[in-house]
């Protein structure tokens, strides 16, 4: 992936297999990074664990979608 952003600060450093590891602090990744992009990398299970439950919820419900616990 080829990322441009915004960021407060930046660190590098070097790795001995050729990589760079680069750090960011204050990052904005919002209009920066597209949706398309961060899907890809993921999965949808990794991406709904990392979303809270009731926005599921809320989202699916909002699709016209009924939630029940079981």
């Amino acid at each position: 992936m080829d990322i441009t952003i915004e960021c407060d600060s930046v660190q590098c450093d070097a790795r001995m297999n050729r990589n760079v590891e680069v750090t960011l602090t204050g990052a904005i990744l919002d209009g920066f990074i597209s949706v398309d992009d961060i899907i890809s990398e993921y999965s949808a299970g990794t991406l709904l664990d990392e979303i809270d439950n009731d926005d599921i919820i809320s989202h699916l419900e909002c699709q016209g979608y009924t939630v029940t616990k079981d």
